[in-house]
């Protein structure tokens, strides 16, 4: 059965992408542990771990309309949604997590055409 964890200490990577991505309240979490231990097995490092499931969090929120209202009264329309802040904020948090990984993996030796693209 799938289960919710975290440690406040930050005493594990998985504790540290829920740190991370904002994922910490028990009652309303967005990811089950096995599923944070997926983005740590699949990334090279914690740091794409956390923009991984970050990302995984922010197509999820908009395509599930959350942060969306819609209001029709006669001929308007008005649609409100992610304001570009809002978007290009995560969308800049995604991008420092991928480029700190990429840091860290050239610092350890790395030399895999993508790990530098991303510098």
């Amino acid at each position: 059965m799938p289960v919710f964890n975290y440690d406040p200490a930050v005493s594990t990577d998985k504790d540290w992408v829920r740190r991370t991505i904002g994922d910490i309240d028990s009652s309303n979490f967005e990811f089950y542990d096995e599923e944070i231990t997926a983005f740590l097995t699949n990334s090279d490092n914690r740091h794409f771990a956390a923009a991984d499931a970050l990302e995984a969090m922010y197509v999820k929120w908009l395509g599930s309309g959350k942060g969306v209202m819609e209001k029709k009264v006669e001929n308007l329309w008005v649609k409100l949604g992610f304001e570009d802040r809002a978007s290009q904020s995560i969308e800049r948090i995604i991008d420092n997590l991928r480029k700190e990984g990429a840091r860290l993996l050239l610092a350890s030796g790395s030399t895999r055409p993508t790990v530098l693209q991303m510098l």
